[in-house]
């Protein structure tokens, strides 16, 4: 690794005061050193949290401190997680509603709209998305009556794939605005429907409030022999002003996101999609999972120093960090054969 090059180059670049570039580069020999000195394998067990980081979630913290971040790219692999598919209604596009990312196969399926009755006409429209102008969302009304009813869909393969996450981002409008709690559902082929466990949200006008980020599909879901649907489906009639949803009420998705790991170690990759840490920053608590074989979990500073630890943890850990000082902390949860590592910012 180029340090002293890069160093300089991403100085003049992000014009970041040398004196935080030079804190940020220590921290970071320093938390090489800690990882080493406490025999965890730093190449494998970080990958998630640079792929999530720097791919899906970049923090403040992370914004700010570019050196930290490219060189936690630079000196380790990204995990073997693969985009499954995609949906960003680019527009411009032959096929406005189709995948626009993920696995070849999965490019030729669409977005749509249906009803548990099979009807499946439901106008699509694009509208402004996410990223604002130039930007674009599927974007539908008709949701009067719409719980348990009517639903979006979408359809993917993956035979050889497994433990797959899901997310998206959906709204409300102002003016004549769906319905606000929804939840994902799944099945295989032309099998039943079946919830997605906690995958239950609600919308609101604007694209953060109705925002879900990696749910794990069931284990049923793995390795999926025929194709695999999703459904984003209403769990009320009413919309987020308490009102009856009306035939124009409407809802905008964007960024759908389904991931998935190849499957090889089974056990390591549950263990690896199960360990999560959120919100992540926090200045309050951040909430730790972990998959039920989990042997312990323990909180270090950069320095090594032991913050907490607790032996046979529950899957769901809530962690106080509101008296930790401002910065990064080590998660290390260890499992019969395996140990997986996170790193939490504390604003």
């Amino acid at each position: 690794m180029s340090c002293p090059g890069n160093w300089a180059a991403l100085f003049f670049y992000n014009n970041i005061d040398k004196k935080d570039i030079l804190k940020f580069y220590v921290n970071f020999l320093t938390l090489n050193y800690f990882l080493l000195k406490k025999k965890f394998n730093f190449a494998d067990d970080m990958q998630s949290y640079t792929y999530r980081i720097i791919n899906k979630q970049i923090t403040l913290y992370m914004k700010k401190n570019y050196l930290f971040t490219l060189m936690l790219l630079m000196g380790f692999g990204l995990n073997a997680q693969v985009l499954i598919t995609g949906f960003e209604f680019p527009g411009g596009v032959e096929n406005l509603f189709n995948a626009n990312t993920g696995l070849d196969n999965n490019l030729s399926y669409s977005i749509r709209m249906e009803d548990m009755d099979g009807n499946n006409d439901y106008p699509l429209i694009l509208k402004k998305g996410v990223d604002g102008n130039g930007d674009s969302a599927a974007t539908t009304s008709n949701w009067e009556n719409a719980s348990a009813y009517k639903f979006l869909s979408i359809k993917l393969e993956a035979a050889n794939y497994g433990h797959f996450t899901v997310s998206s981002q959906m709204r409300s409008t102002n003016n004549d605005p769906g319905p606000a709690d929804w939840k994902v559902m799944w099945r295989l082929g032309d099998g039943e429907w079946a919830d997605v466990p906690n995958s239950e949200f609600t919308i609101a006008n604007d694209w953060t409030t109705g925002q879900i980020i990696d749910i794990p599909l069931p284990e049923e879901a793995n390795n999926p022999d025929i194709g695999l649907d999703l459904a984003w489906i209403p769990t009320s009639n009413l919309d987020m002003n308490g009102n009856e949803v009306t035939a124009e009420g409407t809802i905008k998705i964007d960024n759908i996101m389904v991931y998935g790991y190849e499957n090889t170690s089974i056990d390591e990759t549950s263990q690896e999609v199960n360990t999560r840490c959120y919100p992540n920053p926090s200045s309050s608590v951040i909430n730790i999972a972990v998959d039920d074989k989990a042997v312990s979990l323990t909180v270090f500073d950069l320095s090594g120093r032991k913050i907490k630890e607790t032996l046979n943890p529950q899957s769901l850990n809530v962690f106080n960090v509101s008296n930790l000082a401002k910065g990064m902390y080590l998660i290390s949860v260890e499992y019969p054969n395996n140990k997986i590592n996170r790193l939490i910012s504390v604003k």
